[in-house]
């Protein structure tokens, strides 16, 4: 399948960045200057750089231009993307089943990942979330009280996730998310809800999602089923990478 344009061209922008080309406060060039570069349509551009900004690469300022941002992260490390509408909007094969709501203090670790201002109580979801009637993973979510209110199951809308509805009535907007994954063991409650073994390996994983003025809204910790899930990531090679290969 062919890589889309607007990706093509974020890869090169970021590789730019990373080899130095672009340093942190520099200014990219403009929309035109990039249309004329790479020979495509300005919508195309514009979509590139509205994603680069998105994932705090660049930071676009009114009447100013584009700026390499001073949060970009460049090295060694691998930084998957996905689309937020893959993992927020409800699929009609998915059911939440409640396992518990209430209000914590949350634990220093988890804490320091909000602002300041929004470490205190959190209310805490716990549900188990089922795929075509399979357990697929027990999700915990802890949004800050700060942040939005607490929504009582009952109010909920019919196939609605609490985190979902809840960041709405707020009148907030995910802007973009980051995951970390890792591996754990499962304990007997854990294996009891997912109907595996204990002790079996399960995906963990940790969703921290942002607003646009980069606020965080809310963690979302998930233990996943071990064959009722899967990721997938496509990786291409980066234009003028060392992996590019040439016809002779």
């Amino acid at each position: 399948m062919p890589v889309p344009l607007h990706l093509q061209i974020q890869a090169d922008i970021m590789g730019a960045i990373e080899r130095g080309d672009f340093p942190v406060g520099e200014q990219l060039p403009s929309e035109a200057e990039l249309q004329v570069r790479y020979g495509v349509s300005r919508a195309t551009i514009r979509k590139a750089m509205e994603e680069l900004s998105a994932g705090g690469v660049v930071m676009k300022l009114q009447g100013l231009g584009t700026y390499v941002s001073d949060r970009v992260q460049v090295g060694q490390s691998v930084r998957l993307r996905g689309y937020l509408d893959d993992i927020l909007i409800s699929d009609e094969r998915l059911s939440f089943r409640t396992l518990a709501i209430d209000d914590v203090r949350p634990a220093p670790d988890l804490a320091a990942l909000f602002a300041p201002a929004d470490r205190g109580a959190a209310t805490r979801y716990r549900s188990l979330i089922l795929q075509a009637g399979k357990p697929l993973m027990i999700g915990t979510s802890h949004i800050p009280v700060s942040v939005s209110p607490r929504v009582d199951d009952a109010e909920l809308p019919p196939g609605e996730q609490q985190t979902v509805v809840r960041l709405r009535r707020a009148g907030l907007a995910i802007q973009r998310g980051q995951q970390t994954l890792g591996a754990i063991v499962a304990d007997a409650e854990q294996a009891s809800h997912l109907g595996v073994p204990t002790g079996t390996a399960l995906v963990a994983s940790r969703r921290l999602y942002y607003d646009r003025s980069d606020r965080p809204l809310i963690v979302i910790d998930g233990i996943f089923h071990p064959t009722n899930y899967s990721l997938v990531v496509d990786l291409v090679p980066r234009p003028g990478g060392r992996f590019v290969s040439s016809s002779r």
